[in-house]
């Protein structure tokens, strides 16, 4: 028997097992077959079969397997709602905190608003009250310029007179910018713009006539713009008094107006010095002066006066400069159907035409102190941007001290490895490298790094006298100084340097250690070359100054500087100073007197007894029977 579909081998029983037996059966059709044989071992022809149907478990039917399918869809549907439920109540959740923080948020940002109206209105009133006090010292000095008794103080008085001036333009254009911050939309008015163009080109056409420049105007719209007052007075003027300042003479300054898409376009265009594509994107920043325009005269603050209140009457202002060939600003304005005013104020105009003026001439004359120069006095080096600043500080210190002049870091830089000055006074901000950089290279030059130096700055925060002690400065003097306070504090440094010059000559004449010293590394390690240089060469007669500077790789005369800065004696004297002491040590070993002198380097005994008294006070040979005395 077999049963086709399990097992298709046959298999053999007898008549005493008429069983099969079949389990675990899969569900399906199957076919059970039967032979069988008699006693004699015949088999019979046909086989007998069966069919057979297996069916199923329950669980494994057909409708159980659609339940499973249908209770599988209905749970991945209930967890997807769920977590889709949950996500909706944390989506309402954080919607509730959104809508909290806003509140907040505008809450706060109500205050912070109110805060910074109060701040710039209280700014403004300040700003303001500056011009009380500013009108009464330009006033008086108007008038002290006019007097004829006054000769002596006019330079004085002008400079005075020329940054009163410019002081009020800064004031001036500080309070219409925060008048146009304040009321952005109360201020506005109409404005005429050929008229406003025309008297701008009347104001600075003899400036340009002065200079030999040709101004070229073509303003031709006669339309109107909406903006708060004096709007197209200050930009314009800015831009025109950049134009004129950076523009040589015979040079080309054009004025054009052009109409189109409901907008006026004014474009200022020069053949000035330009501008250094690097540069583009610092120019509209409050108070930056460009390193590349550092010789001419300005506060840095028209052109971020330009781009804000252009800003601020929904305009625009663009640059396109090019370096050695000239630059062309195009301000925009949108045009209004509004009616102006007949009247234009010219009170910003005159002002900015004023300070133009006092500015080129400022420039025509860059620095009005002589450089005067005295054997016995100590040399100084001024070093500002500002040429009326270097001038004051001349002044005050130009009695006592041979005065030196740079305007910027770099320039100071060369000056001082060129001069070695005995003081160094340095202006912290300045265009291109600060005072703090200056600082830093000149003390870690071997050749200066000796050299006392005062940083000047209107800067008087901690973080700012924290930075330049971390430079090794010697004083820190904040603007506005007293002069009297000046002179006593660089007596103060003086004092103090003269000090350590004698403790510095004290121990090398005793042959001290050095490090004790409140000096600098690169002076201990100049002074210790200095020393085995003399101690290797000093028997030689004829090593002189150029020699002992060739072994120090330094010049003579920044050798003669730098030793006599450090220890108040010459090199040449301290050489001589190292031959006697050798040669004092000769003596109390009993050498003859023409050995030691030619062996410490003397050309002649003469000469070597005439400086062996001057230093000792007594003959060689008396040197020497003192000190057998001694020993006996």
């Amino acid at each position: 028997y077999r049963l086709v579909g399990f097992n298709d081998n046959w298999e053999s029983t007898s008549a005493s097992n008429r069983r099969a037996t079949y389990t675990n059966l899969k569900a399906g059709d199957y076919t059970f077959e039967l032979k069988s044989a008699n006693k004699y071992g015949l088999w019979s022809k046909e086989v007998q079969q069966l069919s057979l149907k297996i069916l199923p478990a329950p669980w494994l039917s057909i409708w159980a397997l659609i339940l499973y399918t249908v209770a599988g869809v209905l749970c991945v549907w209930g967890f997807i709602r769920y977590k889709a439920r949950v996500a909706e109540r944390r989506a309402e959740h954080l919607e509730a905190i959104i809508v909290t923080r806003t509140d907040e948020v505008n809450s706060e940002k109500k205050k912070v608003e109110s805060l910074l109206r109060h701040k710039n209105e209280v700014f403004a009133n300040v700003t303001h009250e500056f011009k009380t006090p500013l009108t009464l010292i330009s006033g008086p000095l108007e008038q002290l310029a006019q007097e004829t008794d006054w000769p002596k103080h006019v330079e004085l008085i002008q400079m005075v007179q020329r940054n009163s001036q410019r002081l009020m333009l800064m004031v001036s254009q500080i309070l219409k910018l925060s008048e146009t911050e304040l009321n952005k939309n109360t201020l506005q008015e109409a404005q005429a713009v050929q008229p406003t163009l025309a008297m701008l080109y009347e104001a600075f056409k003899p400036i340009a006539n002065k200079k030999n420049i040709h101004f070229i105007v073509d303003n031709k719209h006669d339309v109107n713009i909406y903006a708060t007052s004096e709007c197209l007075e200050i930009v314009v003027g800015n831009l025109l008094s950049n134009a004129l300042k950076f523009t040589q003479a015979g040079g080309e300054i054009s004025m054009v107006t052009q109409a189109k898409n409901n907008r006026i376009d004014i474009i200022i265009k020069d053949t000035g010095t330009g501008i250094n594509q690097g540069d583009l994107d610092k120019i509209f920043t409050r108070f930056v002066r460009l390193d590349s325009h550092k010789n001419t005269q300005g506060t840095g603050i028209g052109l971020s006066v330009v781009k804000e209140i252009t800003e601020a009457n929904k305009g625009s202002v663009l640059i396109n400069s090019e370096w050695g060939v000239g630059s062309t600003f195009t301000v925009t304005f949108p045009i209004t159907a509004v009616e102006p005013h007949l009247v234009i104020s010219e009170h910003m105009v005159r002002q900015i035409v004023q300070n133009t003026q006092t500015e080129l001439k400022s420039e025509e004359k860059p620095n009005n102190l002589p450089m005067l120069f005295g054997k016995s006095r100590l040399n100084i080096l001024i070093i500002d941007d500002n040429i009326d600043m270097q001038n004051h500080i001349g002044n005050v210190l130009n009695q006592r001290f041979n005065c030196l002049f740079a305007n910027r870091g770099q320039a100071g830089i060369a000056l001082a490895l060129e001069e070695v000055p005995d003081i160094i006074i340095c202006d912290v901000m300045m265009p291109g490298m600060d005072g703090y950089k200056v600082t830093r290279i000149l003390r870690n030059d071997g050749r200066t790094s000796h050299i006392p130096i005062v940083l000047l700055t209107a800067l008087n925060t901690k973080e700012s006298r924290i930075k330049g002690w971390r430079e090794n400065i010697d004083i820190y003097v904040t603007k506005p100084f007293d002069a009297a306070e000046l002179n006593a504090q660089l007596d103060s440094v003086l004092i103090v340097r003269k000090i350590l010059q004698q403790q510095t000559n004290k121990l090398i004449k005793n042959n001290g250690s050095l490090s004790a010293l409140n000096l600098t590394e690169q002076d201990l390690k100049f002074i210790q070359k200095l020393k085995d240089v003399i101690s290797k060469n000093y028997t030689n007669s004829h090593f002189q100054k150029a020699d002992l500077a060739s072994k120090l790789a330094i010049s003579e005369r920044l050798l003669h500087r730098k030793v006599m800065a450090l220890i108040d004696e010459s090199p040449m004297h301290m050489l001589r100073n190292y031959r006697l002491e050798k040669a004092a040590l000769s003596l109390k070993n009993g050498y003859q007197v023409s050995i030691i002198s030619e062996e410490c380097g003397f050309n002649s005994v003469p000469y070597f007894c005439r400086c062996f008294r001057e230093n000792y006070g007594m003959s060689p040979k008396k040197y020497q029977l003192i000190h057998k005395q001694k020993n006996n």
